[in-house]
Protein backbone atom coordinates (compact mmCIF):
# COMPACT_ATOMS: atom_id res chain seq x y z
CA UNK A 1 0.00 0.00 0.00
CA UNK A 2 1.80 3.21 -1.08
CA UNK A 3 1.66 5.97 1.47
CA UNK A 4 -0.21 8.82 0.99
CA UNK A 5 0.65 12.26 1.93
CA UNK A 6 -1.36 15.80 1.99
CA UNK A 7 0.96 18.71 0.65
CA UNK A 8 -0.54 21.98 1.35
CA UNK A 9 0.97 25.23 -0.73
CA UNK A 10 0.56 28.01 1.53
CA UNK A 11 0.85 31.33 -0.69
CA UNK A 12 2.85 34.28 1.07
CA UNK A 13 5.59 35.94 -0.11
CA UNK A 14 6.90 37.28 2.70
CA UNK A 15 9.85 34.97 4.00
CA UNK A 16 9.80 35.67 7.61
CA UNK A 17 6.72 34.32 7.40
CA UNK A 18 7.79 30.97 5.27
CA UNK A 19 10.68 30.64 7.95
CA UNK A 20 8.08 30.94 10.81
CA UNK A 21 5.00 28.78 9.33
CA UNK A 22 8.04 26.12 8.25
CA UNK A 23 8.64 26.12 12.56
CA UNK A 24 5.47 25.94 13.08
CA UNK A 25 4.21 23.23 11.05
CA UNK A 26 5.91 20.27 13.44
CA UNK A 27 4.50 17.55 12.09
CA UNK A 28 4.95 18.14 8.62
CA UNK A 29 8.45 16.43 7.47
CA UNK A 30 9.35 17.99 3.86
CA UNK A 31 9.17 21.40 3.10
CA UNK A 32 10.35 23.17 -0.01
CA UNK A 33 10.12 26.88 -1.06
CA UNK A 34 9.07 29.30 -3.94
CA UNK A 35 9.61 33.18 -3.75
CA UNK A 36 5.61 33.31 -3.27
CA UNK A 37 5.01 30.17 -1.15
CA UNK A 38 6.00 27.41 1.36
CA UNK A 39 4.76 23.82 0.42
CA UNK A 40 4.84 21.03 2.64
CA UNK A 41 4.22 18.05 3.07
CA UNK A 42 2.41 15.67 6.11
CA UNK A 43 1.25 12.22 6.33
CA UNK A 44 -2.51 11.92 5.88
CA UNK A 45 -4.12 11.93 8.92
CA UNK A 46 -2.08 14.40 11.04
CA UNK A 47 -2.42 17.42 9.40
CA UNK A 48 -5.15 19.20 11.34
CA UNK A 49 -3.26 18.88 15.10
CA UNK A 50 -0.52 20.87 13.31
CA UNK A 51 -2.03 23.26 11.49
CA UNK A 52 -3.81 24.59 14.61
CA UNK A 53 -0.10 24.54 16.55
CA UNK A 54 1.08 26.70 13.33
CA UNK A 55 -1.55 28.93 14.11
CA UNK A 56 -1.22 29.20 17.62
CA UNK A 57 2.50 29.95 17.09
CA UNK A 58 2.29 32.59 14.28
CA UNK A 59 0.01 34.52 16.34
CA UNK A 60 2.66 34.87 18.88
CA UNK A 61 4.83 36.80 15.88
CA UNK A 62 2.20 39.10 14.82
CA UNK A 63 0.69 36.58 11.53
CA UNK A 64 -1.80 34.35 10.87
CA UNK A 65 -1.96 31.46 8.62
CA UNK A 66 -1.44 32.40 5.24
CA UNK A 67 -4.33 30.66 2.65
CA UNK A 68 -3.61 27.15 1.53
CA UNK A 69 -4.37 24.41 -1.26
CA UNK A 70 -4.49 21.57 -0.03
CA UNK A 71 -4.44 18.23 -2.22
CA UNK A 72 -3.19 14.33 -1.69
CA UNK A 73 0.48 13.69 -2.48
CA UNK A 74 1.14 9.85 -3.00
CA UNK A 75 5.00 9.05 -2.04
CA UNK A 76 6.22 8.52 -5.91
CA UNK A 77 4.82 11.83 -6.96
CA UNK A 78 6.77 13.77 -3.87
CA UNK A 79 9.25 11.69 -5.04
CA UNK A 80 9.05 12.73 -8.65
CA UNK A 81 8.64 16.23 -7.22
CA UNK A 82 11.91 16.67 -5.64
CA UNK A 83 14.18 14.50 -7.83
CA UNK A 84 13.07 16.81 -10.91
CA UNK A 85 14.92 20.00 -9.13
CA UNK A 86 16.97 18.48 -6.59
CA UNK A 87 20.84 19.05 -7.84
CA UNK A 88 24.58 19.40 -6.37
CA UNK A 89 24.61 21.54 -3.21
CA UNK A 90 27.84 23.03 -2.06
CA UNK A 91 28.20 24.46 1.40
CA UNK A 92 31.55 26.63 1.09
CA UNK A 93 34.36 24.67 0.00
CA UNK A 94 33.84 21.53 2.76
CA UNK A 95 31.10 19.66 1.42
CA UNK A 96 29.60 19.14 -1.96
CA UNK A 97 25.84 17.26 -1.53
CA UNK A 98 24.71 15.77 -4.78
CA UNK A 99 21.77 13.50 -5.43
CA UNK A 100 22.69 9.88 -7.15
CA UNK A 101 21.15 11.27 -10.22
CA UNK A 102 23.23 14.17 -10.50
CA UNK A 103 26.61 12.03 -9.43
CA UNK A 104 28.14 12.45 -13.14
CA UNK A 105 27.45 16.57 -12.58
CA UNK A 106 28.96 16.35 -9.42
CA UNK A 107 31.98 14.36 -10.07
CA UNK A 108 33.55 17.02 -12.37
CA UNK A 109 33.66 19.56 -9.57
CA UNK A 110 34.26 17.00 -6.30
CA UNK A 111 38.22 18.40 -6.69
CA UNK A 112 37.25 21.61 -5.23
CA UNK A 113 36.02 20.05 -1.82
CA UNK A 114 36.93 18.31 0.73
CA UNK A 115 34.18 16.08 1.12
CA UNK A 116 31.40 14.61 -1.55
CA UNK A 117 28.28 13.23 0.09
CA UNK A 118 25.77 11.65 -1.88
CA UNK A 119 22.34 12.11 -0.25
CA UNK A 120 18.49 10.41 -1.66
CA UNK A 121 15.94 11.63 0.27
CA UNK A 122 12.60 10.30 0.19
CA UNK A 123 10.65 12.30 3.61
CA UNK A 124 13.01 12.74 5.51
CA UNK A 125 14.68 15.96 6.04
CA UNK A 126 17.96 16.91 5.05
CA UNK A 127 19.56 17.99 1.36
CA UNK A 128 21.85 21.26 2.36
CA UNK A 129 19.56 23.64 0.71
CA UNK A 130 18.42 25.05 4.31
CA UNK A 131 19.67 27.35 5.80
CA UNK A 132 19.95 25.43 9.15
CA UNK A 133 21.70 22.52 7.21
CA UNK A 134 24.66 24.95 5.93
CA UNK A 135 24.74 26.44 9.11
CA UNK A 136 25.72 23.05 10.99
CA UNK A 137 28.06 21.75 8.15
CA UNK A 138 29.80 24.61 8.61
CA UNK A 139 30.21 24.33 13.01
CA UNK A 140 31.56 20.88 11.61
CA UNK A 141 34.15 22.16 9.45
CA UNK A 142 35.13 24.27 12.45
CA UNK A 143 35.73 21.11 14.62
CA UNK A 144 36.77 19.30 11.92
CA UNK A 145 39.35 22.00 11.49
CA UNK A 146 40.25 21.78 15.06
CA UNK A 147 40.79 18.05 15.11
CA UNK A 148 37.53 17.52 16.93
CA UNK A 149 35.73 15.08 14.86
CA UNK A 150 38.19 12.10 13.84
CA UNK A 151 38.21 9.27 16.10
CA UNK A 152 35.46 10.95 18.35
CA UNK A 153 32.26 9.76 19.22
CA UNK A 154 29.02 11.81 17.45
CA UNK A 155 25.42 11.37 17.82
CA UNK A 156 22.92 13.05 15.12
CA UNK A 157 19.80 13.09 16.93
CA UNK A 158 16.71 13.80 14.98
CA UNK A 159 18.83 13.18 11.91
CA UNK A 160 16.41 13.21 8.94
CA UNK A 161 18.75 11.66 5.83
CA UNK A 162 21.65 11.41 8.19
CA UNK A 163 23.42 14.35 6.20
CA UNK A 164 24.45 16.01 9.81
CA UNK A 165 26.14 12.64 11.03
CA UNK A 166 27.07 11.43 7.31
CA UNK A 167 29.55 14.13 7.27
CA UNK A 168 31.46 13.63 10.68
CA UNK A 169 31.69 9.98 9.45
CA UNK A 170 33.53 11.21 6.57
CA UNK A 171 35.55 13.30 8.72
CA UNK A 172 36.72 9.93 10.72
CA UNK A 173 34.13 9.95 13.53
CA UNK A 174 32.43 7.23 14.95
CA UNK A 175 28.66 8.16 14.24
CA UNK A 176 25.45 7.30 15.85
CA UNK A 177 22.04 8.50 14.65
CA UNK A 178 18.66 8.48 15.99
CA UNK A 179 15.18 10.42 14.46
CA UNK A 180 11.72 9.10 15.55
CA UNK A 181 10.77 8.91 11.98
CA UNK A 182 11.11 5.10 10.59
CA UNK A 183 11.16 6.72 7.04
CA UNK A 184 14.51 8.86 8.37
CA UNK A 185 16.10 5.45 9.27
CA UNK A 186 15.51 3.82 6.13
CA UNK A 187 16.91 7.06 4.51
CA UNK A 188 19.91 7.09 6.62
CA UNK A 189 21.00 3.74 6.58
CA UNK A 190 20.33 3.93 2.44
CA UNK A 191 22.77 6.77 2.60
CA UNK A 192 25.39 5.08 4.47
CA UNK A 193 25.58 2.12 2.21
CA UNK A 194 25.36 4.32 -0.97
CA UNK A 195 28.56 6.44 0.49
CA UNK A 196 30.34 3.30 1.71
CA UNK A 197 30.21 3.90 5.51
CA UNK A 198 27.87 1.02 6.20
CA UNK A 199 30.80 -1.32 7.54
CA UNK A 200 28.92 -1.29 11.08
CA UNK A 201 31.07 1.01 12.91
CA UNK A 202 28.25 3.51 13.00
CA UNK A 203 24.84 3.02 14.82
CA UNK A 204 21.25 3.98 13.59
CA UNK A 205 18.23 3.90 16.01
CA UNK A 206 14.43 4.73 15.80
CA UNK A 207 13.76 7.14 18.50
CA UNK A 208 14.46 10.38 20.46
CA UNK A 209 18.43 10.61 21.45
CA UNK A 210 17.52 8.91 24.93
CA UNK A 211 17.85 5.79 22.94
CA UNK A 212 21.37 5.85 23.32
CA UNK A 213 21.69 6.24 27.06
CA UNK A 214 23.83 5.61 29.13
CA UNK A 215 25.89 6.33 26.41
CA UNK A 216 28.26 9.55 25.96
CA UNK A 217 29.44 11.70 23.42
CA UNK A 218 31.74 14.15 22.64
CA UNK A 219 29.92 15.42 19.72
CA UNK A 220 26.05 16.12 19.67
CA UNK A 221 24.38 17.10 16.31
CA UNK A 222 20.36 18.33 16.49
CA UNK A 223 19.25 20.36 14.38
CA UNK A 224 15.30 20.01 15.10
CA UNK A 225 13.07 22.47 15.91
CA UNK A 226 13.21 25.17 18.62
CA UNK A 227 10.73 23.69 21.03
CA UNK A 228 12.47 20.07 20.88
CA UNK A 229 15.46 21.63 21.37
CA UNK A 230 14.39 23.09 24.69
CA UNK A 231 12.16 19.60 25.70
CA UNK A 232 15.18 17.59 25.10
CA UNK A 233 18.10 19.43 26.69
CA UNK A 234 19.03 17.84 29.72
CA UNK A 235 18.85 14.52 27.46
CA UNK A 236 21.74 16.28 25.38
CA UNK A 237 22.97 17.11 28.83
CA UNK A 238 23.44 13.29 30.42
CA UNK A 239 24.69 12.23 26.59
CA UNK A 240 27.84 14.63 26.70
CA UNK A 241 31.11 14.28 28.40
CA UNK A 242 32.68 17.27 30.21
CA UNK A 243 34.33 19.32 27.72
CA UNK A 244 32.00 17.83 25.10
CA UNK A 245 30.28 20.22 22.34
CA UNK A 246 26.47 20.46 21.83
CA UNK A 247 25.77 21.65 18.21
CA UNK A 248 21.73 23.12 17.81
CA UNK A 249 19.70 24.40 14.82
CA UNK A 250 16.31 24.66 13.45
CA UNK A 251 15.40 27.77 14.82
CA UNK A 252 14.85 31.83 13.69
CA UNK A 253 17.37 33.99 14.76
CA UNK A 254 14.78 35.58 17.23
CA UNK A 255 14.73 32.56 19.51
CA UNK A 256 18.75 32.50 19.76
CA UNK A 257 18.50 34.24 23.54
CA UNK A 258 15.98 31.73 24.13
CA UNK A 259 18.15 28.92 23.72
CA UNK A 260 21.31 30.12 24.92
CA UNK A 261 19.24 30.74 28.36
CA UNK A 262 17.78 27.27 28.02
CA UNK A 263 21.09 25.51 27.97
CA UNK A 264 22.48 25.90 31.13
CA UNK A 265 25.30 23.88 32.23
CA UNK A 266 27.02 24.55 28.80
CA UNK A 267 29.10 27.57 27.41
CA UNK A 268 28.20 29.65 24.15
CA UNK A 269 31.43 29.09 22.15
CA UNK A 270 29.77 30.15 18.23
CA UNK A 271 26.64 32.02 17.10
CA UNK A 272 26.38 31.66 12.91
CA UNK A 273 22.95 33.04 10.91
CA UNK A 274 22.61 32.93 7.57
CA UNK A 275 19.26 34.94 6.87
CA UNK A 276 16.52 34.64 9.65
CA UNK A 277 18.15 31.29 10.97
CA UNK A 278 20.69 30.56 14.04
CA UNK A 279 22.94 27.86 14.50
CA UNK A 280 24.32 27.94 17.99
CA UNK A 281 27.63 25.84 19.32
CA UNK A 282 28.13 24.98 23.23
CA UNK A 283 30.25 23.33 25.09
CA UNK A 284 29.32 20.97 28.05
CA UNK A 285 31.24 22.77 31.38
CA UNK A 286 32.79 20.02 33.62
Amino acid sequence: MVKAYKKYTFETDDETLRALLAEGLESFEAFEETETSLIAYVPEGQEHDSLDQAREYLSLFGFDLPEYVCETAPWENWNATWEAGYGPTAVDDYILLYPTHRRAQAQENAGSFRYTLEIDPRMAFGTGRHETTRLCLRALKRLDDMGQLTGKKVLDAGCGTGVLGLAAALAGADVSFADIDPVAVEDTLSNLKTNGLDSGAHNVREGTAAVYLPQTFDVLLANITRNVLIAEKDVYFALLRPGAVLVVSGFLTADAPMLNDAFSGFELIAHETENEWSCLTFQKLS
